[in-house]
């Protein structure tokens, strides 16, 4: 909200977005223009932060004289009209046409500038995140945190916003979040949604205040209710694990349901744990599939690795191995442990993917050094066998072992055996056709048949 006390009866004008191109076309808008008696003010969505609005030659023309009489608004209004970034712009425009912008530009700078040094709170505020962001002008966080400051000192709701990220995020200014904390909850006192929420994350992690879920749970509601759709998944996940409110799954799905429907991917890959487990709605695995697959295609790392799970085991969708190798390898390649041991199980016995054991073996030691048991396991009875490794019998027992030690059952019971056969005949383990070769032998493929596709 952007503000100015401007006696005048009440008008409603419509604000245009800018086309992006060499010809500024507007394109009509939902967002409005409102005087009334005591205030003028300017409704857009990010109308704080961006300044691709217009107001037309005849929205302008039917403001009243008390308005177009008020210069430093006029400043304010023209700057935002004006202002478009170069990197805004195709990269096939002429080099007359990115002159003409990076002019019109620069020009909405220095009204800017008019304007915030006549102490007009929301072209500070503006010039401000200007400054913080680079747009069009060098970025200077110090200057940002500076007019930011001189804006939240006139009350100006974003500005205060602005100035607390500034203190919480150490940009500009050094770390104060007791200084965040109080910022937040000015600015959450006049509407502005996100400031709201961002208190709400101050009383999660007890920054500047006391940790208190409740509190979190509290202000995460209320920005849920504006539509913030970070909120309506953390007050999701609350109501999911009982912190700060009674466990109540179905207000769960509910919230993640909303969230998912802004397209959060975080929400859509909930919902389908939902859905895949019955927590709060009706069991579905096709749905739990459905929003799996749209959190995966936005490369949300779980839900790549929960489709994945899912094409192997033909779980909601009809099996397909190569999707399911696919579908690992993206989560492997963004550090998902598990995904890199089903990685190497694929890669080992040819699952959706030519069998290579080297490339099983590279995959198993990435998911053993992360502490997987199953891959230590696998990757002791390659160095056991030489299986895409040189053999080496110290570090298959050293891999079992740490295996054993995470509890489990096949590296115990392999462990005591091939400890057992070293102590009674410790040189058999060269002779290829020895009985304790071809009992390891047995005990590694039987171990092999009993090998499960991890699903955490």
């Amino acid at each position: 909200m952007i503000s100015s006390s401007i006696q005048n009866p009440s008008y409603t004008f419509y604000l245009y977005h800018l086309e992006e191109g060499p010809e500024l076309s507007a394109k009509p808008g939902p967002e409005r223009i409102e005087i009334s008696k005591n205030e003028l003010t300017l409704r857009h969505p990010v109308f704080s932060k961006r300044f691709i609005v217009y107001l037309s030659p005849e929205q302008r023309h039917q403001l009243p004289e008390i308005i177009k009489s008020n210069r430093t608004f006029m400043d304010f209004l023209n700057a935002c009209s004006l202002m478009i970034h170069r990197s805004d712009l195709p990269d096939d425009v002429s080099a007359q046409d990115r002159a003409k912008h990076e002019y019109k530009s620069a020009h909405a700078i220095s009204l800017l500038n008019e304007a915030a040094n006549q102490g007009y709170a929301p072209a500070q505020n503006n010039l401000g995140w200007c400054y913080e962001t680079a747009k069009v002008v060098e970025q200077n966080l110090k200057i940002a945190f500076i007019l930011y400051k001189l804006a939240a000192s006139q009350g100006h709701a974003i500005a205060q916003h602005n100035l607390g990220c500034c203190y919480a995020t150490e940009s500009g200014t050094h770390t104060d979040f007791n200084e965040a904390a109080r910022l937040f909850e000015l600015a959450g006192r006049q509407g502005v949604t996100e400031a709201v929420y961002d208190l709400g994350l101050c009383y999660m992690f007890g920054l500047g205040v006391e940790q208190d879920f409740t509190k979190t749970a509290l202000y995460h509601e209320q920005a849920a209710i504006q539509g913030h759709v970070m909120a309506q998944y953390n007050l999701g996940v609350a109501y999911q694990k009982g912190r700060g409110v009674d466990q109540d799954l179905k207000k769960a799905a509910e919230l993640f349901r909303l969230a998912a429907g802004q397209g959060l991917s975080h929400a859509q890959h909930s919902l389908g744990v939902c859905y895949e487990n019955g927590h709060g709605v009706e069991k579905s695995l096709e749905q739990a599939v459905h929003y799996y697959a749209l959190a995966a295609d936005q490369g949300n790392v779980r839900a790549q690795y929960n489709l994945g799970v899912c094409y192997l085991n033909g779980i909601g969708v009809k099996q397909d191995l190569i999707q399911a190798a696919r579908l690992f390898k993206l989560a492997a390649d963004q550090g998902h442990t598990c995904a890199r041991y089903n990685l190497g199980v694929c890669y080992h016995y040819g699952l959706g993917t030519q069998q290579d054991m080297e490339q099983a073996v590279s995959y198993y030691l990435l998911a053993a050094d992360e502490g997987n048991a199953m891959a230590q396991y696998n990757l002791g009875w390659c160095y056991l066998c030489g299986k895409g490794v040189i053999k080496d019998l110290e570090t298959a027992i050293e891999l079992l072992q740490k295996a054993a030690n995470q509890g489990h059952a096949q590296a115990q019971t392999d462990l005591e055996m091939i400890k057992g056969q070293l102590h009674r005949s410790p040189k058999t383990e060269s002779n290829e056709n020895s009985p304790t070769k071809k009992r390891l032998d047995h005990r590694k493929v039987s171990a092999a048949k009993k090998l499960k596709i991890s699903s955490s």
